[in-house]
């Protein structure tokens, strides 16, 4: 009972939940799946109507018994799921303290990467506010404050050119193009948000709404060195869960006749994926908020393709740089190859 009373605070949970309920009047894979939540929400609740019976004559007696018996029954659950949580945590601490699953000098290295993005998305998100009209009497000072960040822990050294040339540009100074280009970074600093320890990182099925908050909150980190930086082991599911989205997009879309020069063979695996999600439904996963691949228009099935491919190109370096394989600065050498491309080289985008 505990873990189905423990799912009823996540978030992951409720989103699902809500997603079927969208989905329950055409897809009968979601009425499945509603009901039994239903059904697993009605056990949880009675055991408490047990409790009532069992004490049945106590209320009759007292009516404010059955406040009392409700309050310690909310009190006592609360204290088994906190209880839980706090050993799991202390236990995950210890682990840590003995064995860190990442090494000091590899969580620095990723924490200065994710440091540049981040300054590198607070620049964008200031460059589109100049769009608008700016009054006179307002100064922007956006460029001068994330410089002095970063040169207050010393990361403005061996910065690739094109980031650098990105931060030292005047405020406002930026082109449409460098705009375009740098927005692709939003999926990759949410990926780093959470690789640093900083949050959950949310399925890739649902939209986002990026904003400068994980950004601040990167370059705001007092102590770096004590980030619970998310190892390889826990990251692979999640590199591999995006590699799989990417493709059922890029599949979808060539479905759709909007990939150029497929051959027949693709097509014709394409055309077969397609049949197997709508014969499973809402279960498949592969979904873009509450419609299927196949539902979605496709402008967002390509921006739901480059995010997911964002995510995963991400995912999959800092699989290889936690495990010790390729240093951190290949995050940087990404970026850069994005906002600057090689003539040999083909960037999804």
């Amino acid at each position: 009972m505990y873990t189905t009373l423990h799912s009823l605070f996540q978030r992951t949970t409720w989103g699902g939940v809500w997603i079927a309920i969208r989905r329950s009047g055409r897809d009968a894979h979601a009425r499945r799946l509603l009901l039994r939540f239903v059904f697993s929400f009605a056990l949880i609740f009675a055991g408490f109507g047990v409790e009532l019976y069992w004490f049945r004559g106590l209320i009759q007696e007292d009516p404010t018994f059955f406040r009392v018996l409700l309050i310690g029954t909310i009190i006592w659950i609360a204290f088994l799921i906190c209880l839980t949580r706090y050993s799991s945590y202390r236990d995950r601490a210890k682990a840590e303290a003995e064995t860190p699953s990442v090494a000091t000098e590899i969580k620095l290295a990723i924490f200065r990467e994710a440091c540049l993005l981040a300054a590198l998305l607070i620049r964008l998100a200031s460059e589109r506010a100049m769009e608008k009209e700016i009054p006179p009497e307002i100064e922007i000072i956006t460029r001068r404050k994330v410089i002095d960040r970063l040169r207050s822990r010393g990361f403005l050294e061996d910065v690739t050119p094109a980031i650098r040339d990105l931060l030292l540009a005047p405020d406002g100074h930026w082109s449409g193009e460098q705009k375009v280009q740098t927005e692709l970074f939003w999926e990759c600093l949410a990926v780093l948000h959470h690789a640093l320890g900083l949050s959950e990182l949310s399925s890739v099925t649902e939209w986002q709404r990026y904003n400068t908050v994980i950004a601040h909150q990167i370059l705001n980190v007092p102590r770096p060195e004590r980030l619970k930086v998310t190892p390889s082991w826990d990251l692979r599911p999640e590199r591999n869960a995006a590699n799989e989205y990417f493709t059922g997009c890029w599949l979808e879309l060539i479905a759709r006749g909007e990939i150029e020069e497929p051959t027949p063979e693709t097509i014709e695996t394409a055309l077969s994926f397609r049949a197997d999600l709508q014969s499973q439904g809402y279960t498949s996963g592969f979904l873009v908020g509450a419609q299927m691949l196949s539902e979605v228009p496709t402008d967002l099935l390509r921006i739901a393709g480059v995010r997911a491919y964002r995510r995963f190109d991400t995912l999959r370096l800092l699989v290889d740089i936690t495990c010790g394989d390729q240093p951190a600065s290949e995050l940087q050498t990404m970026f850069a190859d994005c906002i600057a491309p090689t003539e040999e080289q083909a960037v999804i985008s």
